[in-house]
């Protein structure tokens, strides 16, 4: 069988929206215009004009149109006359010119001698997208006529068209650089000016260099798109010839200081891409930072931003002198922005100007408490955040600014958004395992902020904290004050009352208040229930119960039915007995009086949980911790192993080193990335042609290159190609797909398997889920045994599950009937979207206490280790595993683990893992996804389900 690839689809310059509703017949339009009213007749244009540019074809009109509109004296119709010029046919079959043309070049002719200057402005923009030299020919004496015309839109218009003819037919014009350069030099308007540089730039470059030179003293006078032009002719120049950069260099700097934002960024990028001078760098970065500070658009600064990121690998130290000037941009209100600038910043301290850095911290930190002081909506929640973190960072970088950094965020234990507080917390820990020097300050410090604390997970390492670095006589006894004012008097319920007192005790009215129960999500993605149950009271009681304390103080919490936080408490407070006993002395009357007190706390927690009146009963987990400590105390010279042994603190610090050899290891391969090949191409600038690759030259189309992602290799396309027809169908079609962010782009080809035309032919793609088509295949004739290829685009708007379906259509023999092809369904792969991510163990159960939608799956495998099986469900699913390497090693027969990803949407997705092996060698469990929407959970859900079989490759 012979096939011949149909030709490449003709270029479009004219695009516009098309409504069904505006179709017409081909007798109503005749009608239009043969009409004597203007408006009739553009009305009748405006129908054609839609129909023929989607696709649809009126050759019989073409002459009622030049008899009946051509000679029309409406503006209007005039020009809607030029967009129907640009898209109707103007040749045969055979490639011939149409004879009605040479009607339409006569009425070329007179509107380009028309006393209007908007009608021949308009005319001259026409031709300049005409590519038919026959057309074209007649006109040039009155194109380059209107080169003088008085008025500036024509002269425009005319150095475009001269310039797109000289570029497509050159022997039209010949001396059309001699005609442009004589208007260049006595142009006064600078968008005239423009247009012919442009064209000398592009056709004869020597003449363009000769008027930048002869106007190079008065280059910064003129206007802003013309030094664009000037520009974009210096970094081509430069690239031919290495030579030249030193001519212009001088030029280049006085545009950089230009009033313009785009002449100073466009002047700033040349500038770093044509010298790596310190001069010059700093020259350009002082314009970055300029435009930094007063450019409104959010999106050129992060591009600027981005600008500086490169600059950083090879001009570091001219970054670091002028990061003061970058971190101003932290005025701006927009987070994005924020945090890019603090993750550059973070890459510029030093030890020169790490305490600037730290201190506009700080101010930056204090600014965003006085903007939330009093005020409901939290906006500053999340910068705050990204502040503490970079402040953690730089302290962790720096130790010499650690004691200033850990003093400031301690301020901050009691900050309305738990993550902010409890990332504190995890910064102290790790800094007073690190610096053991600043122990005392620090506890001292905790226990000042301690009563402003009001999370209970912060609550719980602020106690870690104070159990273990509480060992000196005055911090120990500050600690064990501060928690026991902290909880309150004991006990923590009320006894019952008698009739009699009942009655003495009518004034006093207690009405519980009762509130939501809500499961809490631990670590391992388990479940655990929660309540709290508060008791108010209208006299001014003495009692433990009266009591009064914040919403959400220790006391409070405790009562609210905390149990997990109680043995905290009771564990801290155990821990610092046992210590200050060891200090008084076992068995003297200060140690046995703080002992009876610690055990009278502890003991009254095991009642709260045993009491009918509690919120929920203590589980045995919790009662069983709790019975331990007033073992421990009970016998106090019996405990002294639990503070000497600090296997908590070897723990941690393990954990640590843990967390520390995994940055390293991250570290390690991102420089090995970097990193050239051995048998890589050395490029020597002095002995390089202009062919080769400059890294440092801009490089336009390139650019353009990456943007389209020209990088996917050949395979990796073969991957994606979907038969959509059979074999033995009259049409076959098959279809390359591609995705890229949020289009997909579908390159169809379908092959005529008869011998005959097949008329109209068109390919109807529709989609289901958050698809929608946005560009579809026009219909055409194929001939017998011709290949075409078509294009399609589908927007995407979401991570949903989509499908994409449709059918082929084309015309019988007779045209009377349709005949239809149905096409396979394509379904959407959600893995394209899909990217792995890392988040918190706090915000990982906070999402997950949040998000609506579960789906449950069960584990249905022939992979005999667990490990084996996490690490397929990580591959196929494109998930990060949050955690950590040395709890997944080993060996085990049980093994919970927690994933999570966030789509292209934003769309957040988390999967916990939880499976066991048992005797026989089988691995068990369920995997439970859990989103905010039904779709991302089904289909990750549908995607395990047909791949977690086995982790061979398929």
């Amino acid at each position: 069988m012979t096939s011949a690839t149909a030709v490449a689809e003709k270029p479009c310059t004219l695009l516009l929206h098309y409504d069904n509703a505006v179709s017409m017949k081909e007798n109503d339009l005749q009608a239009k215009f043969e009409s004597k009213n203007d408006s009739d007749k553009a009305e009748g244009l405006k129908a054609i004009i839609l129909m023929m540019v989607n696709g649809e074809s009126f050759p019989k009109l073409l002459m009622y149109i030049i008899k009946f509109c051509l000679h029309s004296d409406d503006h209007a119709v005039k020009k809607l006359l030029l967009l129907y010029w640009e898209i109707v046919e103007k040749k045969n079959k055979d490639g011939q010119l149409l004879h009605e043309m040479i009607l339409v070049c006569n009425a070329m002719k007179n509107n380009l001698n028309h006393p209007n200057e908007y009608i021949r402005g308009s005319t001259l923009r026409f031709l300049s997208k005409m590519k038919e030299p026959e057309i074209l020919e007649s006109l040039i004496p009155s194109i380059t006529a209107n080169l003088e015309h008085r008025h500036s839109y024509v002269r425009k218009n005319a150095v475009v068209t001269i310039f797109t003819i000289h570029q497509a037919h050159p022997e039209l014009i010949p001396d059309a650089p001699e005609l442009v350069e004589q208007l260049l030099q006595s142009e006064p308007n600078p968008l005239v000016k423009r247009n012919a540089f442009l064209m000398l730039f592009h056709c004869e470059q020597a003449r363009a260099l000769n008027y930048l030179n002869s106007v190079m003293p008065t280059l910064p006078t003129l206007g802003e798109s013309f030094q664009l032009v000037v520009l974009e002719l210096i970094r081509k120049v430069c690239r031919s010839n290495a030579a030249a950069k030193s001519v212009y260099l001088r030029c280049i700097l006085g545009l950089v200081a230009s009033t313009s934002h785009a002449v100073s960024f466009e002047a700033a990028n040349t500038l770093v891409a044509l010298s790596s001078t310190p001069t010059a760098v700093r020259a350009a970065v002082t314009a970055y930072c300029h435009l930094l500070q007063n450019e409104s658009d959010n999106n050129i600064r992060l591009v600027i931003l981005e600008k500086l990121s490169t600059l950083r690998a090879r001009n570091e130290k001219v970054l670091q002198d002028m990061l003061m000037d970058i971190l101003r941009v932290l005025d701006t209100p927009n987070l994005d922005i924020r945090k890019k600038t603090l993750q550059l910043a973070l890459d510029l301290v030093s030890a020169r100007n790490v305490d600037q850095v730290v201190q506009t911290m700080k101010k930056e930190l204090a600014k965003t408490q006085q903007q939330d002081h009093g005020s409901t909506d939290k906006t500053n929640d999340p910068y705050r955040k990204v502040l503490m973190d970079s402040l953690h960072q730089v302290a962790v970088k720096f130790p010499e600014v650690v004691s200033s950094v850990v003093l400031i965020l301690l301020n901050y234990l009691g900050d309305d958004n738990p993550i902010n507080a409890l990332d504190v917390m995890t910064f102290v820990k790790e800094i007073i395992d690190s610096y053991p020097h600043l122990c005392e300050s620090i506890v001292t410090k905790v226990l000042e902020n301690f009563d402003e604390i009001r999370a209970p997970e912060v609550y719980r390492a602020a106690l870690w904290v104070l159990g273990e670095f509480c060992s000196e006589g005055g911090v120990l006894e500050l600690a064990l004050t501060t928690i026991k004012n902290a909880i309150g008097a004991v006990p923590f319920v009320i006894e019952e009352k008698t009739e009699e007192e009942k009655k003495t005790a009518s004034t006093t009215t207690t009405t519980p208040a009762t509130t939501e129960k809500k499961p809490a999500v631990l670590a391992d993605g388990t479940y655990a229930s929660q309540g709290s149950v508060t008791t108010t009271s209208s006299t001014d009681d003495k009692s433990a119960s009266s009591t009064t304390k914040p919403a959400n103080s220790l006391r409070s919490l405790l009562i609210g039915g905390d149990y997990f936080l109680c043995t905290a408490v009771a564990t801290t407070l155990t821990k610092l007995c046992l210590r200050y006993c060891s200090i008084s002395g076992f068995g003297s009357a200060a140690a046995n009086e703080e002992n009876a007190r610690i055990l009278l706390i502890i003991v009254s927690m095991v009642r709260l949980g045993g009491n009918k009146s509690a919120a929920k009963p203590m589980d045995p987990d919790s009662w069983q911790r709790l019975m331990l400590c007033i073992r421990v105390l009970l016998k106090p010279e019996n405990g002294l192993e639990i503070i000497t042994g600090d296997k908590s603190k070897a723990a941690y610090s393990s954990i640590l080193a843990q967390k520390k050899a995994a940055a390293k290891k991250s570290e390690k391969k991102e420089e090995v990335a970097v990193k050239r090949q051995v048998d890589e191409l050395i490029q020597i600038r002095l002995l390089k042609g202009t062919t080769a690759a400059d890294d440092d030259v801009i490089d336009e189309d390139e650019d353009l290159l990456k943007s389209f992602g020209s990088k996917s290799k050949i395979d990796s396309k073969l991957n994606r190609v979907f038969q959509l027809t059979g074999f033995g169908d009259p049409v076959y079609a098959e279809a390359q797909l591609s995705v890229n962010d949020y289009d997909i782009m579908l390159d169809i080809l379908v092959v005529n398997q008869t011998t005959t035309v097949l008329q109209n032919l068109c390919v109807e793609l529709y989609c289901s889920g958050d698809l929608k088509v946005v560009e579809r295949p026009q219909s055409f004739n194929s001939a017998g045994l011709s290949a075409t290829r078509l294009n399609a685009t589908i927007k995407v708007t979401s991570t949903e599950a989509g499908v994409i379906f449709g059918n082929i259509a084309y015309d019988s023999a007779s045209g009377a009937n349709k005949t239809f092809v149905c096409l396979n369904n394509i379904h959407m792969d959600i893995m394209d979207y899909i990217q792995p991510a890392n988040c918190t163990d706090f915000q990982f159960r906070s999402m997950w206490a949040e998000f609506e939608w579960e789906n449950k799956v069960a584990v249905n495998t022939d992979i005999p280790e667990v490990n084996e099986y996490l690490e397929h469900i990580v591959a196929i699913t494109n998930m990060a595993c949050l955690t950590s390497d040395p709890s997944v090693a080993g060996s085990a027969a049980f093994l919970s683990a927690n994933l999570y990803s966030r789509s292209l949407f934003g769309e957040d997705a988390l999967l916990n893992l939880s499976v066991e092996k048992q005797k026989n060698g089988k691995v068990i469990g369920y995997i439970r996804i859990r989103a905010k929407t039904q779709g991302i959970a089904l289909s990750l859900g549908d995607k395990i389900t047909a791949k977690q079989r086995t982790n061979k490759p398929q």
